[in-house]
């Protein structure tokens, strides 16, 4: 099981590509599950579409010519995007300033791209402006970030962030470029690394208990479903993947108990080998594993 995500932009969808382009070749182990555009004419959503994701349309202005206000509109916005089950919410270019129902529906699990450092050019024109300050002579670099989103605009907690020093001959199109190519970089190392943030973790764990994995935990003998249970219950999600994983691998191949050491080996083995979008199915593998070792499954040896 991938890690949801869902991309919201206005535009070209350069860094959607990055995204796109991450998932595919490895560098980024999840899954694109929605590209949400407020711009119909915006080239991210054929990217999307290109690349095989569900697309949504989503306008303002419908809400304005009908009197609703801005925060109805990101109210639906929110409730639109529940119905995926995003693990993550990533802004890469999304030019609408969030009244507050997206932002506190997905607190913790939405991140913003924004092509300025923290707390020197908010806004829609930071690039402009930071070019702006240095023709003045008062920098020398501006950079980009991706941060947290909260209600204050661009405010948030920084995840990652890059400086860009401007050059001796600069255009405004040239030092622009420079900052796109840092931010198709961030946006990929922040979201990886958020996703392994262990609330976004033990979220996922959660939920694919309550449902993909109903069907295997009613395999498990009782005590091991207790023991995944208590796990989750003081935020071990790791060990409550963990005890999942051996425990349907144990009782799928009538293996009773085994000792600590293989049980050990394998959990490295699954950590450093398997994708962890694939780690929920790291049990069936497990019997192979066995018999490199020289078990045999009908005859365990004893707990060491």
């Amino acid at each position: 099981m991938k890690p949801r995500i869902a991309v919201l932009i206005s535009g070209a969808g350069t860094n959607l590509q990055a995204l796109i382009d991450a998932t595919q070749n490895g560098q980024l182990e999840a899954e694109i599950v929605l590209v949400v555009s407020n711009r119909k004419t915006a080239f991210g959503l054929e990217r999307a579409k290109n690349a095989g994701i569900p697309t949504l349309y989503f306008p303002l202005k419908p809400y304005k010519d009908a009197g609703k206000s801005r925060a109805e509109y990101d109210t639906d916005l929110a409730k639109m995007l529940e119905q995926h089950n995003p693990d993550l919410i990533v802004l890469a270019g999304w030019m609408h300033i969030d009244s507050g129902a997206v932002c506190q529906t997905f607190l913790g699990r939405i991140i913003n791209l924004h092509p300025a450092l923290p707390n020197e050019f908010a806004g829609a024109h930071a690039i402009e402006d930071a070019f702006a300050a240095w023709q003045q002579g008062k920098i020398s670099r501006s950079g980009c970030m991706v941060h947290h989103v909260i209600p204050e605009l661009d405010a948030g907690e920084p995840i990652v962030t890059r400086e860009v020093p401007f050059i001796e001959g600069d255009t405004l199109e040239s030092f622009a470029s420079r900052v796109h190519e840092a931010e198709h970089q961030i946006i990929i190392e922040a979201t990886r690394k958020v996703l392994e943030n262990p609330h976004i973790r033990f979220r996922r764990i959660e939920q694919y208990l309550e449902n993909d994995g109903e069907k295997y935990t009613k395999q498990m003998s009782q005590d091991a479903r207790l023991h995944v249970q208590s796990m989750l219950e003081v935020g071990e999600a790791q060990m409550a993947l963990e005890s999942f994983i051996y425990s349907l691998a144990l009782e799928k191949i009538d293996i009773e108990h085994s000792d600590t050491q293989t049980i050990y080996n394998f959990c490295l083995l699954a950590k450093l080998n398997t994708e962890e979008a694939n780690v929920f199915g790291a049990w069936e593998v497990f019997p192979s594993y066995l018999n490199t070792l020289g078990f045999n499954p009908k005859n365990p040896p004893a707990n060491q």
